[in-house]
């Protein structure tokens, strides 16, 4: 098993368009959610990995499908304790 918690982040991303329009159809925040495994954990940002290799520890590119998410961005991070 990967000593890696199971989690799930709600954040906020970017939206933006490069098209003319009027100002009902400018572009909003949309609000997202990733799962996956906490594989950094930094003051700046987290990273989310769907993917983490059984044997880790002597990998020497253990993560798959990461995702690197700011904290300014994070609304809410939940982890699910029946899985590690």
């Amino acid at each position: 098993m990967t000593p890696h918690k199971a989690v799930t982040v709600n954040w906020t991303d970017i939206c933006s368009q490069s098209k003319w329009t009027d100002e009902k159809g400018l572009p909003t925040p949309k609000l997202c959610q990733t799962r996956g495994f906490l594989t950094k954990d930094t003051p700046e940002y987290i990273v989310v990995s769907a993917s983490v290799g059984m044997d880790a520890e002597n990998d020497d590119e253990p993560f798959g499908d990461s995702t690197a998410i700011p904290r300014g961005v994070v609304q809410e991070m939940r982890f699910d304790e029946d899985e590690k």
